[in-house]
Parts: C-alpha cells; structure tokens; sequence
C-alpha cells in the first residue's frame, strides 16, 4: 500500500479510458467479487479509500488511500460517528478524476462528508456517479415527499442507486419491503457487477 505521499503522486498519471472509480470509506472484503468481475471484463478498478482495515484483499483493483482530515463535530462513543466526519481532500481527488478519466465512478452514498465531498467533486469534474449504499432497495413504509426526493436525486444528481440488500426481513424471515424506492437497483453481492455498473448511466 502506498503512503498518502505516493498517493498523491500517483494522481499524475496519464488517462485511462476503461478506468472504474470507486470511492470508499474502505475496501471492505465483500466488495471483492464486484471489482474482481470488473478486472476479468477488462477494466481498470481504481479504490480509492479513507482508511485501510485488516483482512482486506489488495490482491484486486488498485487501492490508495487518499488524503483525509476529520471535521470533529460530534460527541459520541461510537468511534465510527467520528469517520463519518472524515472529508476526502477534494483537490486530489479532482485531479485524480480527471487525470483517469473513468467510465464510471461508483460513491458509498450513506457515508456522510465522504458522499457529499466525492459527488460534488464528481459532478464538477463532468461526471454523475453512481451511489452505492447497503439500505434495501424495497422499503416497508415509502411516503409521497421520499418517492419525489429519490426520483429527483436519480434524474439530477446521479445516473444510478445501486444496493446489495433488496429488503429487509421480521423475525420469521418474511420480507418487509412493499414499496421499491425510485431508482435503486438491487445488485447483489455475489453477483457479477459490471453488467449494472458499465450500462447504469452516461456521464
């Protein structure tokens, strides 16, 4: 793993047409088999993280932990309410968007300062991500004002949701979900993604 200095330098390099970015707070292991199926379709799999975690397999893709730095505005005991505080350096990630240009650039949507930062550089780079989030893509109770939110971020903001949880379950494992939130499309882990990821939207 390169240090953030590397990193930074590595941002330099010269355009690649086939490049997939993902932006993460980590590469967690059970996003291994979607950047694997991207690599084998002949892609070239960018990780971008906020912090590298044991048990991850570098094996796949090409992970740099970019510049970060914490905007430590909340009290809690929870260590992971602090990381969702933690802001990519938008600068290097711009210049890194741009020196790559990607044809798809996939954001981890329910990670707070990390999603906004990285769509709103994405956005001003040319690009309208992909999010991806781990919240079902069938909710039990979907109000009116939520549908019209989530048509408006799919149609403005990016070119897909994508999530490996299709809904969740009760006690006796009977699915809640009743309503299919406008936009996501259920991708699961297990799954290969390139199919979703390379034909989900234009820049």
């Amino acid at each position: 793993m390169a240090d953030q200095n590397q990193n930074q330098d590595s941002a330099e390099g010269g355009n690649n047409s086939a490049a997939i970015i993902f932006i993460l707070p980590r590469f967690h292991p059970n996003l291994t088999g979607w950047v694997k199926a991207l690599e084998e379709q002949g892609f070239e799999v960018y990780v971008l993280v906020l912090k590298v975690a044991p048990l991850e397999d570098h094996s796949v893709g090409t992970v740099l932990q970019i510049p970060s730095r914490l905007i430590n505005v909340v009290r809690s005991k929870d260590p992971h309410a602090y990381e969702k505080f933690r802001t990519p350096a938008a600068i290097t990630l711009a210049r890194f968007i741009r020196n790559r240009s990607p044809v798809r650039i996939v954001i981890r949507a329910d990670w707070g300062l990390l999603a906004s930062v990285s769509t709103f550089v994405s956005l001003t780079c040319g690009y309208k991500p992909i999010w991806y989030s781990q919240r079902p893509a069938e909710e039990q109770d979907l109000s009116r004002t939520r549908r019209l939110a989530y048509r408006i971020i799919t149609k403005t903001i990016i070119t897909s949701w994508i999530t490996p949880v299709r809904t969740r379950v009760d006690a006796g494992g009977l699915p809640l979900g009743r309503f299919r939130v406008p936009g996501k499309v259920w991708v699961p882990f297990f799954v290969p993604a390139y199919n979703t990821l390379t034909v989900a939207g234009e820049r």
